[in-house]
């Protein structure tokens, strides 16, 4: 169950370098980025998974997969602060390759 914590917030006015800008505005669906800690990888990557969801007025279906369960509830987070609700799915690796296996009844 998702809630809400004003714990973490997400910088809604993040000043983005030029290829960082660049791949949030264009059409590319599928990417991967590389960075240090703390180079913006997942602020990058939430707002690109919005951007992908705004401008399919709804429609994309979007995976976000993460490695903890840490990394999925401050992506949930910062998803629902970016779009108002929770329309992205956000899971593990370890959980999606469980439901993948799993039979179904």
């Amino acid at each position: 169950m998702f809630c809400f914590s004003p714990l973490l917030r997400l910088n809604l006015s993040v000043n983005w370098n030029s290829e960082q800008s660049r791949l949030i505005a264009s059409d590319k669906e599928r990417f991967r980025v590389y960075g240090g800690p703390g180079t913006g990888k997942t602020e990058l990557a939430i707002h690109k998974a919005a951007s992908i969801y705004k401008n399919s007025r709804g429609k994309a279906k979007i995976l976000l997969l993460a490695r903890t369960k840490g990394e999925v509830r401050t992506l949930e987070i910062k998803s629902f602060q970016l779009l108002g609700n929770n329309p992205l799915e956000v899971t593990t690796f370890h959980s999606l390759a469980l439901k993948s296996l799993t039979p179904k009844s």
